[in-house]
């Protein structure tokens, strides 16, 4: 009999990763032991505990954490999330918002101030239009306490306002 190797998995829901989680695609010679869990919460635990054997990962986190040493995690080029944020940002319909110059001045919410689809955003915003991070008030929807921000420790450059 030959003994798999046991591992944890942290993985979110969703139509790439439902193979996984529903046991039609396995590895050989690994077992997993599986948590499904929403990616703000999944990000948080493994940053903050290292929790998780195999995760999930904010690419731009583990770019940032990587920069400062901390060598705990190794990414591999698997990418379950396959769209280009910058594409669809929501804007109400009475904040005067016709284009993306029109968001200097303006309250900007995101969920992770460093996640990837914002620092992507943000990118392509200072890149192709002009507007950089300073131009705008960000609002993220985790205090710092809960935040992937604060499990790194991390501080906002100068002038970038985030509440």
């Amino acid at each position: 009999m030959t003994t798999k190797l046991q591992l944890s998995l942290a993985i979110t829901n969703n139509p790439r990763t439902w193979p996984i989680i529903d046991g039609r695609a396995k590895p050989d010679g690994i077992d997993f032991t599986m948590s499904v869990l929403d990616p703000s919460e999944m990000f948080w635990r493994q940053l903050r505990f290292a929790e998780f054997d195999v995760s999930e990962m904010s690419m731009s986190e583990l770019m940032m954490i990587r920069n400062r040493g901390d060598d705990r995690f190794i990414g591999i080029p698997v990418f379950t999330t396959r769209r280009f944020y910058h594409t669809g940002i929501f804007v109400r319909r009475d904040a005067k918002i016709a284009g993306p110059t029109d968001l200097r001045g303006k309250r900007v919410g995101v969920p992770e101030y460093i996640q990837t689809s914002a620092l992507w955003t943000r990118g392509v915003l200072e890149n192709e239009f002009g507007v950089v991070p300073k131009d705008m008030i960000f609002f993220m929807e985790r205090l710092p306490a809960r935040s992937h921000g604060g499990a790194i420790g991390f501080k906002p450059p100068a002038g970038v306002t985030i509440n």
